[in-house]
């Protein structure tokens, strides 16, 4: 079952907006839900974000209304339409849930290190020629990685100008990085 364009563009932008928000690197995982397939968003051309609640609310809503005014197919509408306008819809959204794990994890490596010596050769004259060799010297040490998860929720009010509901979809998405070695693990 594939969703309409209009739906696979707003579902695209809400997973833009939750990795915007989420990271600044790139992901090991993420893990997205897409919504119901529904004719809600038909001749729908501009959005009016209006209310958001929850945790970090304001952030999500501004990340939105960019990610919106950003989009080709959606008009950002700044105002709070008149009731009766046709094209237009208000998007009401609660963040429902937005968490962070992480679990840490120590792990054994080897590292290879290229060490210089010298090493006295005996020469076919009987003489003995210092020459400087190099070997490699295995080096065991144990390296902390975290595995950070990123839980974010969203429900997504779609209203009409009369204040009728479109459609309500509940968005999740989860992002999971792993950081390695203590300069690049940022907490």
């Amino acid at each position: 079952m594939t969703l309409p364009p209009i739906e696979r563009r707003l579902s695209g932008l809400l997973v833009l907006v939750a990795l915007w928000v989420l990271g600044g690197c790139s992901p090991t995982r993420i893990y997205y839900s897409a919504p119901p397939e529904s004719s809600a968003l038909v001749g729908i051309s501009g959005l009016h974000v209006d209310r958001f609640t929850g945790q970090n609310a304001a952030l999500f809503r501004e990340v939105l209304k960019q990610e919106i005014r950003e989009d080709p197919y959606f008009e950002p509408v700044p105002d709070f339409p008149e009731a009766g306008t046709s094209g237009v819809a208000v998007l009401e959204g609660d963040v429902r849930l937005h968490s962070i794990r992480d679990e840490e994890e120590m792990r054994d490596e080897t590292r290879l290190a290229l060490a210089e010596s010298r090493v006295k050769q005996q020469q076919s004259s009987g003489d003995a020629v210092t020459k400087q060799a190099f070997e490699f010297i295995e080096m065991p040490r144990q390296e902390r990685i975290i595995h950070r998860t990123l839980d974010l929720e969203l429900e997504l009010t779609l209203r009409g100008t009369d204040g009728s509901v479109l459609d309500v979809q509940l968005e999740k998405v989860s992002f999971q990085q792993s950081y390695t070695g203590a300069e690049n693990i940022l907490l």
